[in-house]
């Protein structure tokens, strides 16, 4: 159970990261 939420918290951070990575680039163009 508790692994799952911290795979589950991981994922979503990484896609926090990934989306703010995205919005840098895109304001760089």
């Amino acid at each position: 159970m508790v692994k799952a939420v911290i795979f589950l918290y991981k994922k979503e951070v990484i896609i926090e990261k990934e989306k703010k990575l995205c919005y840098n680039l895109q304001k760089q163009v």
